[in-house]
Formats: structure tokens, sequence, C-alpha cells
């Protein structure tokens, strides 16, 4: 038996599936909640060496580390406990990215995350690659998002 499990043995066993990734989307914990659980470290560092880099967190969710509240027994107060983590293909090498996987990368952070200032950056390495003007295109319609 692998001595990792969960999402460290997802990330390990899908080698083939990440290379192709330009995103990765995931659950993290920051306390283990199962016996031998790997944290936000060890998915982190799984990630990272298949060229992945941490983007941001969707979310967090907790507890308190003593009920204090009979009707709320979940009432989060200064313990997260798990997160969703969002990784994508490293951001400082983003020319040894594909046109393809550019504006795949573009396209998901946009629709799903809006996440302008990065896609704008993975534009302008599109637009490095073929002479396009999709950057610029892309910050005078998104630029001013607050």
């Amino acid at each position: 038996m692998s001595k990792y499990l969960g999402e460290v043995a997802i990330v390990i066993g899908a080698d083939n599936v990440l290379q192709n990734a330009v995103v990765v989307h995931t659950e993290v914990e920051f306390v283990p909640m199962y016996e031998e659980q790997p944290l936000f470290t060890e998915v982190d560092q799984a990630l990272r060496s298949r060229g992945f880099s941490f983007h941001t967190f969707a979310g967090f969710a907790g507890r308190a580390f003593k009920a204090m509240q009979a009707d709320n027994i979940n009432a989060t107060m200064s313990q997260y406990i798990w997160s969703e983590a969002i990784y994508v293909k490293d951001f400082t090498a983003l020319d040894d990215l594909t046109r393809d996987q550019l504006l795949k990368q573009s396209f998901i952070l946009h629709e799903v995350y809006g996440s302008f200032d990065l896609v704008h950056h993975c534009l302008c390495a599109h637009d490095r690659k073929t002479g396009g003007s999709l950057a610029p295109r892309y910050l005078a319609k998104f630029g001013t998002v607050s």
C-alpha cells in the first residue's frame, strides 16, 4: 500500500492527465480529519513538483475547537479546517505552454474564477507566441473590473 492517501495519491497517479491539464481544483485540509491524512502542504508539494503553482483558495470551512454554541456546533471561529485550492500551470513559465494551453487556461480562469489579472498575463504570453493582440483587447474590456 502506498504511503500516500487521498488527494496526494490522486495527484501522483495522474501524471499523464496532469501533463495536459492547465488548472487543478482540489480540496485541501489544514487540520487532519482522518488518520494519516495528507494536509495542504503535501498536496501543494505534489502539485508544484508537477509544474503547477498555487493560485487561490475558493472559500474556507472550519469549526470551533470546542462547540461554544449549543444551537450551532459547526460555527467557524478561529480555526480553518479545509478549503478548495486552485492551481494553474506555473505562471512564471507561461512561455513553456502551448498556444492552446494558454487559451484554455485563460478561458477557465476567466469564466470559473474571475481571475482577470492572471488571464491577462496568460494572454500576453499567447500574444508573444502568435504576434496577436488578445491581451490588449482583453484589458480594454475587463481591465476595470473591480
